[in-house]
């Protein structure tokens, strides 16, 4: 019998990816889209769609009577969403919002398939960035909310590990995808830009992160992702791209306002 994973926010980028890669390597695989098109695509493609809004705890419940019915061999918590900002610009619901997708709708999701995990020795992939460790400015909340990502992925790695369920993290640096489109919109959504003090600078830092940085690809991650639960030992974490692999160790020994002065260059400046 094939191994049965869930890949959620599975319509596009990483997740697209992700879902392709292991349908090819024969895993049956559960997909989690918002649209009911993004189901029907996902359906079309062999995959096994179900809806899911992870703001909504009824839906997660439906979801997890569903899916945990029989032993869960994988979770990847690929969805997320980014909405950059300045702290001084970012309104409280731009804040809520990324955490509860980011942080609070995978800590809840992996309490209800908790048990189908453990039937199965299964294994638990959490898809991070680099934004986690390095604080790219105007994505604080974003950083934030998946710092606290790996914080609960690390704590919940020594808590289920016994139980024979492996917990990994991934963690791409800038991916060449569509999210950063849709973060200009998010930004129009939840900030007066006209009137903020970084207007200018608001119009660099897209076009900054993948011009001035290494970007890698979705098909990329999604090799990480199958690694992570394919491994004879799972990982605990895979940087994706050398800027993931290098940069962070090498900013982690510079002090902080060396640390600063970079990370304006490359965002602000």
């Amino acid at each position: 019998m094939a191994e049965r994973v869930l890949v959620t926010g599975g319509s596009s980028g990483i997740g697209e990816a992700a879902v392709e890669r292991l349908l090819s390597e024969g895993f049956e695989v559960w997909a989690t889209a918002r649209s009911a098109e993004d189901r029907d695509a996902l359906d079309d493609r062999g995959a096994r769609a179900i809806g899911l809004d992870l703001r909504e705890p009824r839906e997660i419940q439906t979801l997890a009577a569903e899916v945990g019915s029989e032993p869960l061999d994988g979770l990847v918590h690929n969805a997320g969403i980014g909405v950059p900002g300045a702290v001084e610009d970012l309104d409280r619901e731009a804040w809520l919002e990324q955490l509860e997708v980011n942080v609070v709708g995978p800590a809840t999701l992996t309490r209800a398939l908790a048990g189908a995990l453990r039937d199965a020795e299964g294994r638990v992939v959490m898809v991070s960035s680099l934004a986690a460790r390095t604080q790219v400015p105007f994505y604080g909340a974003y950083g934030a909310s998946k710092a606290a990502l790996e914080a609960a992925a690390a704590t919940l790695r020594t808590e289920i590990g016994p139980a024979g369920v492996d917990v990994s993290l991934v963690q791409p640096g800038p991916v060449a995808t569509g999210f950063q489109a849709r973060s200009r919109e998010l930004l129009a959504e939840h900030v007066d830009v006209e009137e903020s003090p970084h207007r200018e600078s608001y119009e660099r830092v897209a076009e900054a992160i993948l011009e001035r940085l290494p970007a890698v690809t979705a098909d990329d991650v999604a090799a990480a992702i199958e690694r992570c639960l394919t491994a004879r030992r799972a990982p605990t974490r895979v940087p994706v791209g050398r800027l993931a692999s290098l940069g962070t160790r090498a900013l982690g020994w510079l002090p902080d306002r060396t640390q600063d002065r970079i990370l304006r260059w490359l965002f602000v400046d």
